[in-house]
């Protein structure tokens, strides 16, 4: 066994995908952009952490780096709502009501891309390059609604995250998961048998999606049958619609050959090993191991994985192991894999197709499996349907679901509800670029969508679900993705409600159920005035976006052994994500070998300036002076827009350089034409009188200690940029991901560490 290596399914791609990164010659990097790290607030205390991979990490004892490129301002447990008195009818007319337009300059401090689309920067129907309005509108509205103590209650989309039970999963989930599923590891029989898991159909009519089940029984009780490319590689002459175009219908090549293996869990000077044995006989392994030890020769470690050469019993060779006892048990299991990588079907793509099948008299074993298309079908042969799935552990097995012997209809199916729909839906989008990964060609949207997604009306496709009581979960393999036991909003603070007038809505307007409002500002394309500049060379990345269901990072993480997940009744949210402002961009050596999946595109120098107007209408002072203090934000403030903010791009200065507003008295005197009514309003004076109204609001607390505000300005701070170590993605490759255990460190924590160094 010495030339002979485990082998793993090349999961890559799915890797970038979860993390996001960007190819680019850092020698290059270097040279071609300017050293800007003496302005960050790691350097101005003297000490830039390069090379340090440790610093900033909250993660210690375990080697493993947790942080992230974004952090969360968390939401004020005081939510400022209009009273009675102060709400404003749009057509208003009173002295005391400001209109008028402000102009401001805003400044890329670093490269800057804002995405036409095509990978191109924006432009204007001028052909000259832009920031949208809507863009601008975005970015402003949501600092008013950190800044002005507003409801987050409708920016929320509300629905049941899923989640499927993985290693570095929390324990408590990992439970819920297999009860759930009826999973058990204690009953050697039923391993890995989800009995709670049925195969069906779902479909979808009048609009509403059904699922209607399969009454047929194989064995364990379960009503679809698993064919291993073991079995199917053993025998091929019985399996002709998948060895006739392996290709498409196998995940392992024609001429792959499968090797037992033996994985026996373990550890030496409390670290965990995985020691692993090529035998075909069941018994040889646990015939060495005496009191938890035994001992070896390996030929390779890697991860703490250990492929074994030789094994016998202790004092028998000069390595020793030590096995985990689990239940009075050696803790091993069983794995078939193929004998080299270059057997793996690097083509395969799931799918689901119709057969003819047949099963022995005791129901255990599928004997053959034909393509609906042939003419030799052999006596009962039954009509069904093979459903093979995405890679997932390495997977080897397919799926044969049997035909329905009756049309469904709404009466003889299940109804799934309208929230579970919302939920798988939004899961499916989340994950959607991750999941076209899986297939190939100019066509692998729709082919992702015709395997993943719902049927359209009158389509039917096998599915797999649980109805346990009385909620349903539903998927394309018996290793389903549950709902959570809370929605989102189950986790936001209770003053955040629906429906409230605060500044928010009272600034930019607002439509629900209660009624709606038109908003009192308007914001102008922000257009490149400095016309010389020229776009930049191509930049490659892979971005992805953060995503809710880590909730190491979204949720609130109590001083405990269990995290907080949504599946815990106390949840609460940590807040509105933004990204930490960098110096400078930085490059990511993370690669893809897949081309769609890297992001390319053109962004625009450092220096470029734009310059953009604001019109309002019918605003108090209070509300105008919040609106220009999110605008130009605090001494030393900057933001950040557009793509790649991860990475560094589009940290902005925004300045505010004049506000101007109606003179009514001067507009609508009789004596004589006004041609220009507009008079310059001071800018401090007006921020100052929100400042005074919300501190009236709050009491005696002081404005800026507040957790919003403080947390929110420590973001925005030049003065205060982290070193890269300490804001960067955590990595798959050194498995700082997989390993984590503890939360996303707070904005205080990060500013608080580097004061450190």
């Amino acid at each position: 066994m010495g030339d002979k290596k485990t082998s793993n399914i090349d999961v890559e791609n799915l890797q970038q995908l979860m993390m996001g990164g960007g190819r680019k010659n850092m020698q290059e990097h270097n040279q071609n952009k300017k050293q800007k790290q003496k302005n960050s607030f790691a350097n101005k205390n003297g000490n830039n952490n390069k090379g340090n991979n440790n610093k900033g990490n909250n993660n210690k004892g375990t080697g493993h780096y947790v942080g992230a490129p974004y952090n969360f301002v968390p939401f004020s447990n005081r939510v400022y709502e209009y009273p009675k008195e102060k709400k404003v009818k749009q057509n208003a007319v009173a002295d005391e009501l400001l209109t008028g337009e402000i102009s401001y300059e805003i400044t890329a401090k670093t490269p800057i891309m804002v995405d036409d689309g095509t990978g191109k920067f924006h432009k204007n129907p001028d052909g000259k390059y832009s920031i949208p309005g809507s863009t601008m509108r975005g970015l402003i509205r949501n600092n008013v609604q950190i800044l002005g103590f507003s409801s987050f209650y409708e920016d929320i989309d509300d629905y049941a995250l899923m989640y499927r039970n993985v290693a570095s999963g929390a324990k408590q989930d990992k439970d819920r998961y297999n009860k759930i599923l009826g999973t058990s590891n204690q009953d050697d029989e039923m391993r890995g048998i989800a009995r709670n898991v049925k195969a069906g159909y779902i479909f979808q009519k009048h609009g509403k999606y059904y699922i209607t089940e399969i009454n047929e029984k194989y064995d364990k009780n379960v009503n679809y049958l698993m064919l291993s490319s073991k079995l199917i590689l053993s025998e091929k002459k019985n399996y002709p619609f998948f060895i006739d175009n392996w290709k498409e219908k196998m995940m392992y090549k024609k001429c792959c050959i499968f090797v037992r293996k033996e994985i026996i869990n373990g550890g030496q000077n409390e670290k965990k090993k995985q020691y692993i044995y090529e035998t075909e006989n069941p018994k040889e392994v646990e015939e060495y191991i005496e009191d938890g030890c035994f001992s070896y020769e390996g030929v390779q470690e890697k991860n703490n994985k250990i492929i074994i050469d030789k094994m016998g019993k202790p004092g028998e060779y000069s390595k020793v192991g030590n096995a985990k006892i689990k239940n009075n048990k050696i803790d091993r299991r069983i794995s078939y894999e193929p004998r080299e990588k270059n057997m793996i079907n690097r083509d395969y793509e799931p799918y689901y197709d119709k057969v003819y099948y047949s099963v022995d008299h005791n129901k255990r074993k599928v004997n053959s499996v034909k393509s609906r298309g042939t003419n030799c079908i052999e006596k009962n042969m039954q009509k069904g349907y093979v459903l093979s799935s995405g890679w997932m552990n390495n997977k080897k097995n397919v799926y044969i679901i049997p035909e329905v012997k009756s049309k469904p209809n709404e009466e003889n199916s299940i109804a799934i509800k309208e929230e579970d729909v919302k939920a798988f839906k939004a899961d499916y989008t989340k994950r959607f670029n991750t999941l076209r990964q899986y297939f190939g060609g100019d066509e692998k949207e729709k082919k992702a969508q015709k395997f993943f997604g719902l049927p359209k009306e009158g389509e039917m496709k096998p599915v797999f679900y649980i109805d346990l009581n009385g909620r349903l979960y539903f998927g394309f393999t018996p290793r389903l993705r549950l709902f959570y036991d809370h929605t989102i909003l189950d986790g936001l603070n209770k003053n955040h409600k629906e429906g409230i007038m605060d500044y928010s809505k009272a600034i930019f307007g607002y439509s629900n159920k209660k009624g709606s409002c038109r908003s009192k500002v308007s914001f102008s394309d922000a257009v490149i005035w400095n016309t010389d500049v020229k776009e930049m060379e191509e930049e490659q990345y892979i971005l992805s976006e953060p995503k809710p269901t880590s909730y190491l990072d979204y949720l609130e993480q109590p001083e405990k052994k269990d995290p907080s997940t949504y599946n815990d009744n106390n949840l609460k949210l940590r807040g509105v994500k933004q990204y930490w402002l960098h110096s400078d961009t930085v490059p990511n050596k993370q690669t893809s070998k897949n081309k769609a999946a890297v992001s390319k595109f053109h962004p625009l120098p450092e220096e470029t300036k734009f310059e953009g107007k604001v019109r309002f209408r019918n605003m108090t002072r209070d509300e105008l002076g919040l609106l220009l203090w999110s605008m130009q934000l605090e001494e030393n403030s900057q933001m950040n827009i557009g793509k790649a903010k991860a990475y560094g791009y589009g940290n902005i200065k925004l300045s505010v350089k004049e506000a101007r507003c109606i003179n009514k008295q001067k507009a609508y005197q009789t004596e004589c034409l006004t041609l220009n009514p507009l008079e310059k309003i001071k800018i401090k004076p007006l921020i100052d009188e929100y400042k005074a109204e919300i501190q009236k609001f709050l009491g005696s607390k002081d404005l800026m200690e507040w957790p919003n505000i403080r947390d929110f300005f420590n973001m925005k701070d030049v003065t205060k940029i982290p070193d890269e170590d300490t804001i960067k993605y955590m990595s798959i490759n050194n498995k700082d991901y997989q390993n984590r255990k503890k939360a996303l460190p707070k904005v205080g924590d990060v500013i608080k560490k580097m004061l450190q160094y």
